[in-house]
């Protein structure tokens, strides 16, 4: 007799684009091994991962907001979305048990979203927070924060890890603060390889080599912000450029401006082919973003969110290593910042989930 398939339920947190592109080899593999995949997300996230797998079947499953202004994330401004924040992991719960229930899920993978959790299945949390780190004013709240997310975090049957056990990609914030025994290290996540597998006639003309690509993505309003930046530094020095607005679910197309192109998105196989042969790259330090880089064995220019601390920490982790070359977004030299980029050694990993997400599929009897 054959085994039924197990149902999956993938659901990323929309924060930026990272946590919905990180889903997609997962959801690939999760395919490739027979599972029935069924997609919970919203905002950009969700309509990302509509166009990567449109034969997915999809839910609208609203989440946890975070309010950025033009100044950053103050101390002021976390303390008061404190509280909304909590009661939000709480409502997300509540909805996701109706989903889980209606859809009749063996497996809940959650990126993020603390609240995604059920006794009614197997469910994986997918975090590289294991040490939340605060803003200095905010230092002596680190410890109680992280107590409340290891309270979160031991709901889930597994953490897993998207890093290795010797946290090259995410240095401490992999590192846990308090005691896990459901921790697992599964390497980084990232839909790009070292290699493109379209041949070389089939690359269209959106496809050519830019000199420089520039990839990006976050809340709003940081995401414009840097984008009009970039686009100031960028048209006197002539040099053709390629900017992926992080946009996906946006119908306005900004038209070409001297050697400036812009798309409002890309598919995972052309965005890979650019990584790859682009002089330079230019993105945010975050954490999905250094997944990519590392996945094609690339350096960049990496600029943190303002007021973002796990960006702001990367940053520097990556830059006093010599992976990439960090700019505050404020101090922002990218004519300089080009002349650095290319002496550095890139970070060179794989992405192999296959015997996890095997090991994932076993552990529940259907």
């Amino acid at each position: 007799m054959k085994e039924k398939r197990k149902k999956v339920l993938i659901c990323p947190l929309d924060w930026g684009l990272g946590h919905a592109t990180r889903c997609i080899p997962l959801i690939q593999e999760l395919i490739r091994q027979d599972a029935e995949v069924f997609i919970a997300a919203t905002g950009e996230s969700g309509e990302l991962l509509k166009k990567e797998f449109p034969a997915v079947k999809y839910y609208s499953l609203p989440g946890v907001k975070i309010n950025y202004g033009a100044d950053g994330f103050s101390f002021l401004k976390s303390m008061m979305q404190l509280p909304a924040l909590l009661f939000s992991v709480r409502k997300e719960h509540r909805n996701v048990e109706v989903l889980i229930k209606s859809l009749d899920i063996d497996i809940i993978i959650s990126d993020n979203r603390y609240g995604l959790w059920s006794e009614k299945c197997y469910s994986v949390l997918i975090t590289h927070q294991l040490h939340i780190m605060l803003p200095e004013k905010m230092r002596f709240m680190e410890k109680m924060v992280n107590r409340i997310s290891g309270y979160y975090i031991k709901k889930f049957n597994c953490c897993a890890v998207p890093d290795d056990a010797d946290h090259k990609v995410a240095g401490e914030l992999s590192r846990p603060m308090i005691d896990f025994h459901h921790l697992k290290y599964i390497g980084i996540l990232s839909r790009f390889k070292k290699t493109t597998s379209s041949p070389h006639h089939l690359i269209t003309s959106s496809q050519k080599s830019y000199e420089i690509l520039v990839v990006l993505s976050g809340p709003e309003p940081q995401r414009t912000l840097l984008e009009k930046l970039l686009i100031t530094q960028l048209l006197p020095m002539k040099k053709s450029a390629l900017i992926v607005r992080g946009l996906p679910g946006n119908a306005i197309q900004l038209p070409k401006e001297s050697t400036l192109f812009f798309v409002n998105h890309q598919a995972s196989q052309e965005l890979n082919h650019h990584l790859l042969n682009s002089t330079y790259i230019i993105c945010r330090s975050g954490y999905s973003s250094l997944m990519d880089l590392a996945a094609t064995g690339r350096s960049a220019v990496i600029i943190p969110t303002p007021g973002q601390t796990e960006q702001e920490y990367l940053a520097a982790f990556h830059h006093k290593n010599k992976n990439h070359f960090a700019m505050k977004q404020d101090e922002l030299n990218i004519g300089y910042a080009l002349e650095k980029v290319n002496q550095l050694n890139s970070i060179s990993m794989e992405t192999s989930i296959s015997d996890w997400v095997k090991e994932l599929l076993q552990k529940v009897a259907v």
